[in-house]
């Protein structure tokens, strides 16, 4: 997994590669759906595809039960040598973010 020009959120990874999700909470209840190519997506790992094709995996994370201060920490993981780290922090109402990613495999 590489970030291109640092930016976590553009990935280029090898072929089949597997990539990690990990989240965090912190002063918000956990609500988290993933979609991974506009599917749902149950499980916090995935292949990043075949050579040449492109990804898309999508995060909302909601925020409740705070005083405006939520925040997830998105990280995802590869063979390296980068990791994607993204820290999202709680927005006014209605309260939901989504953090789109690219997976591109070289």
């Amino acid at each position: 997994m590489q970030l291109n020009g640092g930016d976590p959120t553009d990935i280029t990874c090898n072929a089949n590669e597997a990539i990690n999700i990990s989240i965090t909470e912190q002063n918000t209840a956990r609500i988290i759906e993933k979609t991974l190519d506009g599917l749902p997506l149950s499980s916090d790992s995935f292949a990043a595809g075949g050579p040449g094709s492109t990804r898309s995996l999508i995060i909302a994370l909601g925020f409740s039960g705070n005083q405006g201060n939520g925040q997830y920490d998105v990280t995802l993981t590869g063979s390296g040598p980068d990791v994607s780290f993204l820290p999202v922090t709680e927005p006014p109402a209605p309260k939901v973010r989504n953090v789109s990613y690219t997976i591109s495999v070289a």
